[in-house]
């Protein structure tokens, strides 16, 4: 039998059993799978914007040096995540991008309070645990 879901901001219909349920085997990631797409899609479907409080802003953003392992990325990541939320934003959703020489590529909705003004700070002052910091080019 087809189905139809309706969303707040989108729809989706299908026809369940037909391909039959497929092992695949686990490998390497290089990217977004069709699956993992579809999914990340009717998840923001199911966001009701309208009732979301706050100013929104869609921010993106790419890292200049290429880090060494997921988990220095992991850690970079977070620690941005974390600017914010001091900061006083309210929320935010994420996703990566790797870009082909392997350097993440991050686009994010942030919402702050009505009227939030950001603090005073250089982006610079996130940065992961293993850049050094080199005093001339990052401002005053």
């Amino acid at each position: 039998m087809a189905t139809f879901k309706a969303y707040p901001s989108g729809a989706s219909m299908g026809c369940p059993g037909k391909g039959g349920a497929r092992e695949n085997k686990r490998g390497s990631v290089n990217g977004w799978s069709a699956a993992s797409v579809r999914r990340h899609v009717r998840w923001l479907w199911s966001v009701d914007v309208p009732a979301l409080d706050g100013d929104g802003y869609g921010v993106t953003l790419t890292v200049r040096d290429t880090p060494a392992d997921h988990g220095d990325w992991k850690q970079l990541r977070e620690a941005y995540l974390r600017k914010l939320r001091d900061a006083g934003c309210i929320r935010w959703h994420w996703v990566t991008e790797w870009q082909r020489r392997g350097t993440p590529h991050m686009h994010l909705a942030v919402y702050v309070p009505t009227g939030w003004l950001p603090p005073e700070a250089p982006i610079s002052d996130i940065m992961s645990p293993y850049e050094e910091r080199d005093s001339s080019t990052c401002p005053p």
